[in-house]
């Protein structure tokens, strides 16, 4: 039981690693035209199949990681929105966060100062690391992956880990999926063990929030 109580931890830590907020992050200068635009972007429950338990999102923090802290301070966010965090009975765990910049080319200044994917991957790690509540965390896959030309911007994350406490051994699946259009950018997390969330499943969710850039 504590092993399960540890992979959702470490699922929370890594979601909650890209909604982080420091002082090199964006200015706000939020609109109520622009937040409802972000809300309607971010995963909904009808996006959903199945049976999904709903929490509110963790408050998002203001630790940076310690190897990778673009500045995007010169830029402006008039749009924020936080899907709830979704999961499901069968181990699987679903997040998403969207922003509206001020203009098309903050949002692709923002991804292109950002996508530096090897460092994303060191910073993604180590919240995996921080989120393992003492069990051994240890990536066997850890790249950037093939995704369908949605958006103005790209860009696909793929984890494959285990995850080891007391000798007991789980393996776990990441995926993060960035998307920009326009003004428009979304994040999408989704964590599950011991199976992964099919090719297909993936395509048909990353596809929806797409169309709503």
């Amino acid at each position: 039981m504590r092993l399960a109580v540890i992979v959702a931890a470490v699922g929370v830590a890594a979601a909650s690693a890209a909604a982080a907020r420091n002082p090199h992050d964006p200015q706000e200068r939020l609109t109520a035209a622009d937040n409802a635009t972000a809300r309607a972007i971010v995963v909904h429950k009808s996006d959903l199949v199945g049976k999904w338990k709903l929490e509110k999102p963790d408050p998002r923090d203001d630790k940076p990681c310690k190897t990778f802290d673009p500045d995007l301070s010169d830029l402006t966010v008039t749009g924020h929105a936080e899907s709830p965090d979704f999961s499901r009975a069968d181990g699987v765990i679903l997040s998403s966060e969207a922003e509206v910049y001020e203009t098309d080319a903050q949002l692709r200044a923002s991804f292109d100062r950002f996508y530096k994917p090897q460092k994303i991957i060191r910073c993604t790690q180590a919240a995996f690391r921080e989120g393992a509540q003492g069990a051994t965390v240890k990536a066997l896959v850890a790249r950037t992956a093939p995704m369908p030309r949605y958006g103005d911007r790209r860009a696909r994350f793929q984890f494959v880990l285990t995850i080891t406490e007391n000798g007991d051994t789980v393996k776990a699946f990441a995926d993060i999926y960035l998307i920009g259009k326009g003004r428009n950018g979304v994040t999408i997390f989704l964590f599950s063990t011991p199976a992964q969330v099919t090719a297909a499943a993936q395509r048909e969710l990353v596809a929806k929030v797409a169309d709503r850039l």
